[in-house]
């Protein structure tokens, strides 16, 4: 797995085996999902970030199979929510803001 989008990313135990429902093209593991599954169309980095039944956040991903069929699966979020991992997030949106005075 070398894309780094999904470098970190930790599958539910639960999730695996999964199969196509379209094909029947079955998946083993997190790593065969990522490894063997195609991504959206160009612009859709295929990462949305949710809640699951106990409103802890999760990373739905969601790959194309080979037969064309869009797949979705949830993995643990990768998302530093300590104080220093929102501070981080903070002063990163801080940066990436545009500078009035630099307009001016």
């Amino acid at each position: 797995m070398t894309d780094h989008r999904f470098e970190r990313l930790r599958a539910a135990q639960a999730s695996f085996p999964r199969s196509c429902r379209t094909c029947g093209r079955v998946y083993n593991s997190a790593e065969d999902f990522l490894a063997q599954t195609v991504d959206l169309p160009a612009g859709n980095t295929g990462l949305r970030e949710m809640l699951d039944d106990d409103d802890q956040a999760v990373v739905a991903v969601f790959r194309n199979c080979v037969c064309g069929s869009t797949l979705m699966d949830e993995f643990q979020s990768r998302r530093d929510d300590s104080p220093e991992g929102r501070a981080r997030r903070a002063e990163f949106a801080r940066r990436e803001q545009p500078d009035d005075d630099a307009a001016d």
